[in-house]
């Protein structure tokens, strides 16, 4: 949520300087403000920053994957705008969510009983008595 302080001078209640106010001030004034200068701007470049470093963080996983493991695998990222109201001003809130490839499955082989207990041989299974 965003802070605000009253101005002596006018008495109204204005936001605290924010990213926001660093986004106005990166623009011409009344200049429209489209979804490439919205990202570059916002935060003072700190999500345009966030976003490429989750990027290559996501590309450096799935390199090293494809390397490393010989297969495929796929990892995202969701950015993601909300926009809000406050005293008629909107607040755009940007985010970003990065979804790594998943590691390599590993298996193996166990038995379990009604009581959800696990075993390494089949409890049902009786045993061999070789003499």
């Amino acid at each position: 949520m965003m802070a605000e302080e009253y101005d002596n001078e006018t008495g109204e209640i204005k936001p605290k300087k924010s990213n926001i106010s660093r986004l106005a001030t990166a623009t011409v004034p009344n200049e429209t403000i489209d979804i490439t200068s919205l990202i570059n701007g916002i935060g003072g470049g700190n999500f345009k920053a966030d976003a490429d470093h989750e990027l290559t963080r996501l590309i450096k996983a799935i390199v090293e994957i494809a390397k490393n493991e010989n297969r495929d695998c796929k990892g995202s990222i969701t950015l993601k705008i909300e926009v809000s109201t406050r005293s008629g001003a909107l607040i755009p809130q940007c985010s970003v969510a990065t979804k790594l490839p998943a590691s390599k499955p590993v298996s193996g082989v166990v038995f379990g009983d009604e009581d959800g207990n696990l075993f390494s041989k089949d409890p049902d299974q009786g045993a061999f008595n070789f003499r």
